[in-house]
């Protein structure tokens, strides 16, 4: 085979393979990071769906349990059982109170008060009177605990609901004397599913029922409440299971799902988006990676006739001046004037064996340089002039070899680096060292890529630099994906904060009306405008408690947003942590006695306790830790103690309590989070106590654990470190 055909023939094989292998690596790379993005997207928008859907649940729980605590409700059903005959009067008072109660809510269908025995005694809507829910199952259900009833559709009323009852007890004997109903519009669900929809063509967010059947409606078809089944028979098998999948779904079209399950209401919530739309971009990349496979091995084709013509033209002549002087023509010259390898060899011909060692080591420093180069290479000589670049930088830069040779790399800066840059670069390859860095260059067409490079020197035998040797990647696309993702968790904490900022300013505006409201109730009360019944003295008390429960939740909300928007500013001195234990504790004996409880303080016998703390925020922690170990023990002691660790105090506030169980211990300082430990019919609380508890301990640069099991009480732990005055501000 000739010379200029197996040089063709190994540029190209050399060429397609790199092209081949290299397009692979960057098609599976852009193809996991497209499939990892949007699985991420349907995780995160499952799990803050399943989030509001569930806050949206316990809000309307809470509403229901707060309205069955209704002194006018109770005293209409006392009046029923009593003596029927003299309830007008309180039956006109619960009728007002209930209309008012759902005409400040829109969502709110119809309320319906039901006595013992499930007969309705009172409702917004009249004709619902009398009527006897006994056999409903928000009635069987709520003899104990608020129940909702799984979505339904009621053929009278033309109207898709759900339904939340709470039990009415005798505010006196706690014997069970009715149950309040409240008839749920699922326009509210509707919006948080349609609101999560997001701005895709296919994408879609809904909930299935226990029985497969979808009570929120579809983005694709109609009237599908109750009637359009879904196949969740491969969710049962993992309620947990968030992954990813790719399915057929009611439709009968491919798509990507991800789905959690609601198990207070046994729903299933499912985000979808179609398979085809998802992967559209992955299509066209796939496109894009066949026409470079065909395209490049063209070029490089073409590319190496040319090259090889350039090189064996002159080699043909040199050969047939070599078989003159061969011939005995001593006076023949075969050196030309050629600038390149060919014309050097040339005239080292005519030097003979004076050069000949010489050209022998530049020829193997040469081929060293090129047994060493890696598949994307750029050489030049020892003034950094370009003796040689593959077809990889012409693909890169967008200049064809003839174009960059005998010239100087410079012509690629884009003038985003300075002067330093370029000197701890020569500082680095001169010191024998391989540099490593990226440049942003510019190609021929004047647009800007970056590139990975690494550079090294070329040395001879004798430790003399020859050449250097430059390996290069285009890291452009990787880039502007990691640009995309940065720009993305920037929305996502954007969107954080305007929700930290929007509690904030709520809770701040509805002080000053609630503190009104507080105000005008006490006047009456306490007889500044006219003398009470008891009836009304009950009634007002009942309300002024509710006012001072709804300032807690307020100032609650206030400290966890504050938290996390940053802006608690500790108010650090130094503290005797004794006595802070002893002042804590006082505050707490009196309810403890009331309900038969002992209180242990196990403290160090002797020594400075004192700590650089923020004691308000401290006496806080304690307050809400205690004030749980109270709630939820009926029958031992809470205990608070404090052992010098060293570098740290410990405290800790343990209880004889119910508890918490296994499974709800990892969720234990989540916000809003309320688990099964209920004791009698007193304040439920709002799940922020221990959320604020350790973000004020964390702001002391602290940590705080937990330590339980179901039934045999609860150890709440904490550390603080010591700390000098002026070190830190928390």
């Amino acid at each position: 085979m000739k010379i200029a055909n197996r040089i063709s023939l190994s540029f190209l094989i050399l060429i397609t393979l790199i092209t081949v292998i290299a397009s692979s690596i960057i098609y599976l790379i852009a193809k996991d990071n497209l499939r990892n993005a949007i699985y991420a997207q349907l995780e995160i928008t499952v799990q803050q769906r399943s989030r509001n859907l569930e806050t949206y649940l316990e809000m309307l729980k809470v509403s229901t349990v707060q309205f069955s605590n209704s002194v006018v409700l109770e005293n209409l059903l006392k009046a029923l059982k009593n003596d029927p005959r003299d309830s007008k009067e309180a039956f006109d008072i619960a009728m007002k109170r209930l209309r008012m109660t759902k005409e400040d809510d829109p969502e709110i269908y119809e309320f319906l008060l039901l006595d013992a025995s499930g007969m309705v005694v009172a409702s917004t809507d009249e004709g619902s009177i009398g009527l006897d829910k006994s056999k409903d199952e928000y009635f069987l259900n709520a003899g104990k605990n608020v129940f909702i009833k799984d979505a339904y559709y009621s053929e009278q009323l033309k109207e898709r609901l759900i339904a939340v009852s709470a039990p009415f007890l005798d505010s006196n004997t706690s014997e069970f004397i009715g149950v309040l109903v409240a008839r749920i519009k699922m326009a509210g669900i509707d919006k948080l599913m349609l609101e999560s929809a997001g701005v895709t063509r296919s994408g879609e967010v809904y909930i299935v029922n226990r029985n497969g059947f979808m009570i929120t409606p579809s983005k694709f078809l109609k009237d599908t409440f109750l009637k359009q089944r879904v196949d969740i028979s491969g969710f049962k098998k993992g309620l947990l299971d968030r992954q990813v999948t790719i399915s057929t779904d009611y439709r009968g079209v491919k798509v990507l799902g991800s789905h959690v399950y609601i198990p207070e209401m046994q729903w299933y919530l499912l985000a979808q988006i179609d398979e085809k739309e998802a992967f559209a971009p992955l299509a066209k990349l796939y496109i894009l990676f066949l026409a470079i496979l065909f395209t490049v091995p063209l070029f490089a084709y073409l590319l190496s006739m040319y090259l090889t013509k350039v090189i064996v033209d002159p080699i043909y002549k040199l050969q047939k001046g070599m078989e003159i002087v061969g011939q005995g023509n001593l006076e023949h010259k075969v050196a030309t004037a050629a600038r390149d390898e060919i014309g050097q060899l040339s005239r080292a011909f005519d030097k003979m064996i004076g050069n000949l060692q010489m050209k022998e080591a530049k020829l193997i420093t040469l081929n060293r340089a090129v047994e060493q180069s890696p598949a994307a290479v750029t050489i030049t000589d020892e003034n950094g002039i370009i003796t040689y670049v593959n077809p990889k930088f012409e693909e890169m830069a967008g200049y064809s070899a003839a174009e960059v040779i005998g010239r100087n790399p410079s012509i690629l800066k884009s003038g985003q680096q300075g002067p330093e840059f370029y000197k701890v670069l020569w500082e680095t390859i001169l010191s024998g060292r391989t540099w490593h860095g990226e440049f942003h260059n510019r190609k021929k067409n004047g647009s800007l890529y970056w590139e990975s490079a690494y550079i090294s020197a070329v040395r001879d035998l004798k430790g003399e630099i020859t050449n250097f040797i430059a390996v290069k990647e285009d890291v452009t696309e990787r880039k502007k994906m990691l640009e995309e993702l940065e720009n993305k968790n920037r929305e996502l904490l954007k969107l954080d904060t305007l929700k930290t900022e929007f509690v904030s300013v709520v809770s701040h505006e509805l002080r000053t009306p609630l503190s009104i409201i507080k105000e005008g109730v006490s006047l009456v009360l306490d007889g500044v405008i006219g003398e009470i019944n008891s009836t009304q003295n009950k009634i007002l008390t009942t309300s002024r408690d509710n006012i001072d429960r709804l300032a807690r939740i307020i100032n609650s909300l206030l400290d966890i947003s504050k938290i996390e928007s940053g802006k608690v500013e500790l108010k650090k001195k130094s503290v005797d942590t004794r006595a802070l234990i002893k002042n804590v504790v006082s505050l707490f004996e009196a309810k403890a006695q009331e309900k038969g409880l002992e209180v242990k303080v196990s403290l160090p016998p002797e020594g400075a306790l004192n700590l650089y703390i923020d004691e308000d925020r401290i006496i806080q922690v304690f307050t809400n830790l205690i004030g749980n170990s109270l709630k939820f023990t009926e029958k031992g002691h809470i205990g608070i103690s404090l052992v010098d660790k060293g570098k740290e105090f410990e405290f800790a506030v343990s209880d004889t309590g119910i508890g918490i169980s296994a499974e709800d211990l990892p969720k234990v300082f989540k916000k809003f989070m309320q688990f099964g430990r209920v004791a009698g019919n007193g304040e439920k609380g709002t799940g922020l106590g221990l959320s604020i508890a350790k973000g004020l301990i964390e702001l002391h640069n602290g940590s705080i654990r937990v330590e339980s099991e179901s039934g045999k009480g609860s150890k709440f732990i904490f550390t603080l470190p010591k700390q000098l005055a002026g070190l830190s501000n928390g």
